[in-house]
């Protein structure tokens, strides 16, 4: 009876809930099984709205929409963590803006849930990581700058100095 107890206490695998995997995984910490796993987990799972097909499979502008309609968000929800499980697959699989919701959501619910701030900052770190291989496109000569004034800004009238 005791391991019942325990086990109901302790919280839930996430290999065994690919649906939650957000909630316990920072950005970095994906894999390509966890993708292929949360694919899977979101085929398995309906919502009552005519965006949620293309959502889960990953389509960003569905997913964002829906996420959207949420907030604010200060509860995790079936439909909550249905949503920010096709926003992070969308995320990884390169969208920026799906980073950026996902980053904006975790950070709502890590003002009642504070072992969620290492996570929201974890996918604010994949944002700025996508927005500087988008901009930045360094050629060989400059690839490693020697200096502030080798760093060349990817807005024009701006420096980084």
């Amino acid at each position: 009876m005791y391991s019942t107890i325990a086990t109901c206490l302790t919280p839930p695998c996430p290999k065994s809930h690919p649906k939650k995997l957000w909630r316990f995984r920072t950005a970095t910490e994906f894999s390509q099984a966890d993708v292929s796993a949360v694919r899977f987990g979101l085929q398995h799972t309906s919502l009552k709205d005519e965006r949620w097909a293309f959502a889960r499979e990953g389509h960003p502008a569905d997913a964002i929409s829906m996420m959207i309609g949420e907030w604010p968000v200060g509860r995790i929800s079936h439909r909550v963590d249905a949503i920010m499980t096709a926003i992070v697959l969308a995320a990884l699989m390169g969208s920026a803006a799906s980073t950026l919701v996902a980053y904006h959501t975790i950070a709502q619910l890590a003002f009642r849930r504070p072992r969620l701030r290492e996570i929201a900052a974890s996918w604010l770190v994949v944002v700025e990581e996508q927005e500087r291989r988008r901009f930045w496109h360094p050629t060989a000569s400059d690839a490693i700058p020697r200096s502030s004034d080798d760093v060349r800004s990817p807005f024009p009238g701006r420096s980084y100095a």
